[in-house]
Order: C-alpha cells, then structure tokens, then sequence
C-alpha cells in the first residue's frame, strides 16, 4: 500500500532484526475529510500492510489490506501501519497470500483479539518514536521464530527487485531452477500476486522514481529507460495501475 502525498505521509525503520520482514513502519495524518477527496489513489506496490486506525470513532480499528491489484482511494484521516517486504507476511499470517489479494480484513483473525487492544495503545501514545517502538516489541515477539520464505521464491524475488521489473517469468523461473508455471504458483502463494504482475508493479515504481529524481527527459525517453514498449504502453499501464495518466499521476499534488 503506497500513499503518496508527503507531508501526511513519513515511514519510520523498524528494528534492526525486523528489517528483513518489515519494510518501515508508516503514519499518514489528513488535516480534513476535504483533502482526502483531494489526494491521488493509493497504488499496488507488491506489499501487505497491517493499518490501525488511531481515529476513537473508527468501527474497525487494526485491519490488513493484502497485496494489491488496483488503486484504491483512502477514507481515514489516521493511521499507523506496518508494511511487509514483498513476500514476507506469509511469515506472520501462515496462510496462502493470494487468499487476500485486493482484501481488507480484520486483523484480530490473523494476531488475535489483542488487534485492537494494541490499535488503542498506539492511540494512547502522542509521540510517534515511542509508536515505533511499541510496534518494534510486539513484532519483534511475534516474529521470533517464524519460517522464512523457500530460497528460490527468496533469490526470485530479489531478481525481480533488482531488476525494477525489466525481466521475464522465464528468466527468473530458469534463474532459480523452478519451471514456469511452479514459479507462477509459488509467486501467487507467498505473496498474492502472479510474477508477472508483480514486475509490472515494479517497473510502474521505478518509473515513478525516476520521474521524481528528475533524471529523465519527456515521457517518451522515460518511457523507454523503464522498458516499455513506446509512450503509448506506459500510458496504458499507468491506467491499469493507478487510474490516472503518468502526467495526472506525476503532477503535482
């Protein structure tokens, strides 16, 4: 889950034995209803987040959005949330990941009834470092011991991240011994979404970096330091992904 309007939005690390699981810790706070009509869509990024929402009035107050297919817009005004590297939650959930593709779940059903208890301490608690640190002790206990991801799906995600999504299925599943369509399954199982898909998602962050860095020149040139096809291929794919153009996207918030 990517939100994307800065100066609502900060990520915080995690301890240093969680940085293998949990990519950062995030808060995003909106001044009014008014300005979440006004933000950009929150946009696949390959990640399951667990979301507490810090709003007393909230019904459901600590809930997981799994790994996602389309955008989706934000309706609250104050969370906290703890993002899993790409493949990782299945260490937590122990359960296939494809089973909460583009879902918003509960939370109690995966960590217990002590969701929420722990949703209304982050509440309680004003400064944003002693959050983190409360987050840091919980998942630092219930993180001990959990199994990893197998080694090929582990080095197979890693090409892909490294490949910021330039590759093929083929290519990574004869990098990691596996046939095509074992990789595809395994893919889906450990985090939600097809190979393929997710280096789609990939390349869409790599080109939204670059674009950010300024480090390119009209949408043509970008389009073609990414790996699209033509402009035209990355416009389509920023439809699919976001629900906007690159330049609605891009522009400005």
């Amino acid at each position: 889950m990517d939100m994307t309007t800065p100066q609502e939005y900060t990520e915080y690390r995690p301890h240093p034995l969680l940085a293998s699981l949990i990519a950062c810790y995030w808060s995003y706070r909106a001044p009014s209803r008014d300005r979440l009509a006004a933000q950009k869509p929150v946009i696949p990024d390959g990640c399951v987040d667990i979301i507490f929402d810090l709003n007393p009035a909230s019904s459901l107050r600590c809930f997981v959005i799994g790994a996602m297919t389309k955008p989706i817009q934000n309706q609250k005004t104050n969370l906290l949330g703890v993002r899993f590297h790409t493949g990782m939650a299945t260490s937590l959930f122990k359960m296939p990941m494809h089973h909460l593709t583009d879902l918003t779940v509960d939370a109690s059903e995966f960590i217990g009834d002590s969701a929420h208890a722990l949703s209304d301490q982050l509440a309680e608690i004003d400064a944003q470092q002693d959050r983190t640190a409360l987050l840091d002790e919980v998942f630092l206990k219930r993180m001990t011991g959990v199994s990893v991801l197998e080694r090929p799906l582990t080095q197979a995600l890693r090409l892909i991240r490294h490949a910021d999504g330039q590759c093929s299925v083929q290519q990574i599943s004869d990098a990691v011994g596996w046939s095509r369509q074992h990789f595809t399954r395994r893919c889906l199982h450990g985090t939600g979404l097809s190979p393929k898909f997710l280096m789609r998602v990939m390349r869409l962050h790599k080109t939204i970096t670059l674009h950010e860095k300024g480090n390119v020149h009209g949408w043509s040139h970008l389009s073609q330091e990414v790996g699209y096809f033509d402009q035209s291929h990355m416009i389509r794919e920023f439809k699919r992904l976001t629900g906007l153009t690159p330049a609605e996207y891009l522009s400005p918030a």
